[in-house]
């Protein structure tokens, strides 16, 4: 009796991602000189590039977004007995890797020196010579199939509803396997947009500098906003980008769009220019100071995302500066004098806050029964060191407010210092409100994004940004 012979695609079809992409990714993070060799790698063929960014890429098969419903008809059609083969125009070696891996498959093919680029025409010649004509159902999910579909004994589609019902207008297919996208609202979440909330700290200088009525600094400051906004999601992106296989080692990071697979690295590619280049453009319009604000971010970010976040206590440090450095921005924006004392309390609150999004992480870690972060340099022994680290600076934030309101500088800048005053128990109790959620284990996700998500946090912010301006504006 001859057995069922089903060949199976691997590029967004087992796994939903492209692994020529995801492999050219880890050879850059690996030597960032690749960006340049592999123009001349494409020049000797498809096939050569392939071979030789397979020989920088050592990934985890098991950690892949796998297409689990395909995955679990495979695994059914296996108990019926049925021969699996994966077969791509991936790399051989990749290919073995992740057959190997899944566990289902009786053999594989992929992409050699000596076959060459295994797509098409080039893949179904193969899959005759092997399986006969008409003898092998075939798994796939691009209209470079079509050729496949037409030679295999039946076909079953992989993608969107969009992209099937284009497969159906060329080929019959016995079955689809339909994955559902919301493109728009992944692009947007790959941007992270909800994470421009923070990029509001860039308008705080309009409070003290008294310029509430001042057109041009709002018009200025709005400008500065959507410039970093865009440059930040070009961070994001690129730090995503680059990170793919710690975050889908992570509980939560692993359900990012790239990660996951619902937006491809494709097209993060292609927004990575696009949202640079928006940043600088709207950058340019404010001013030549800010622009430079806007370098040293771009450089300060990009130095995190690529290797000082994984230094323990630098990290937090530098998220601290971020947060700090976004005012600074909206200062140079509007042309204000910068207050040596406002930067510093800036900066010890922030650095408790970064301490609180830690604590956090790590009490997520160990909910799980794991103990050291994937691409952080901590245990989930830290977490009493971070949490003594977010009440001391905290704290030392408060007595600095307190002393700047007592100091010369503060009795020039504030018009009613018991407004001034009343501030103090306000952002008290929020850093321990903040700080006892993350110790309990309570806070799941960015302090920030936490606290306008919270009551209590939004009253306090309220309060606190009420009562600040009243101390700066003369009644």
């Amino acid at each position: 009796m001859i057995s069922k012979v089903i060949a199976v695609d691997l590029d967004d079809t087992l796994v939903k991602t492209d692994m020529l992409y995801e492999s050219f990714l880890h050879a850059v993070k690996r030597n960032p000189l690749v960006l340049f060799l592999v123009i001349a790698w494409l020049f000797r063929g498809k096939a050569y590039l392939k071979y030789r960014l397979s020989s920088y890429f050592n990934f985890d098969p098991s950690i892949l977004p796998y297409n689990t419903e395909l995955l679990s008809w495979l695994k059914a059609e296996k108990q019926g007995g049925a021969k699996i083969y994966l077969v791509s125009a991936s790399d051989e070696k990749i290919v073995g890797a992740i057959a190997q891996s899944a566990g289902i498959f009786d053999g594989f093919y992929g992409t050699t020196l000596e076959r060459g680029n295994l797509s098409g025409a080039r893949k179904a010649e193969l899959l005759n010579k092997e399986f006969g004509e008409k003898k092998y159902v075939y798994v796939g999910n691009d209209t470079v199939d079509i050729p496949i579909f037409g030679q295999a004994e039946s076909a079953v589609a992989v993608g969107t509803e969009k992209s099937i019902a284009r497969l159906k207008k060329q080929a019959d297919l016995a079955k689809t396997f339909v994955i559902e996208k919301n493109r728009f609202k992944s692009i947007l979440k790959m941007a992270r947009i909800h994470q421009w909330v923070k990029n509001l700290l860039i308008f705080v200088p309009i409070i003290p500098a008294r310029h509430f009525f001042n057109i041009g600094d709002w018009g200025s400051l709005v400008l500065a906003f959507f410039s970093f906004s865009f440059t930040a999601s070009f961070v994001y992106i690129l730090n995503d980008l680059m990170d793919l296989g710690n975050d889908r080692r992570n509980e939560t990071k692993k359900h990012r769009p790239l990660a996951s697979g619902s937006v491809s690295i494709k097209l993060g590619l292609f927004f990575l220019p696009v949202f640079l280049l928006a940043g600088i453009v709207l950058g340019s319009f404010v001013s030549a100071g800010f622009l430079a604000c806007l370098a040293i971010y771009f450089v300060v970010t990009t130095l995190y995302s690529f290797r000082l976040k994984k230094i323990a206590v630098i990290d937090c440090m530098l998220l601290g500066f971020l947060y700090t450095f976004r005012m600074v921005s909206g200062i140079v924006a509007i042309s204000v004098p910068i207050s040596l004392w406002f930067v510093s309390f800036s900066f010890l609150i922030f650095f408790s806050l970064a301490g609180v999004k830690r604590l956090s992480e790590l009490h997520n870690l160990k909910a799980a029964g794991k103990v050291k972060t994937s691409g952080r340099a901590y245990t989930t022994e830290d977490i009493d060191f971070i949490s003594e680290s977010v009440m001391a600076s905290g704290f030392a934030s408060v007595v600095l407010f307190i002393l700047y309101v007592n100091a010369e500088a503060g009795a020039n800048h504030f018009e009613n210092t018991s407004f001034a005053y009343s501030c103090t128990p306000v952002l008290l109790y929020w850093i321990l409100h903040v700080s006892l959620k993350a110790r309990r284990g309570e806070m799941n996700e960015d302090p920030v994004l936490y606290a306008i998500r919270d009551p209590i946090s939004l009253t306090a912010g309220i309060l606190f940004t009420v009562l600040f301006a009243c101390s700066v504006v003369s009644f």
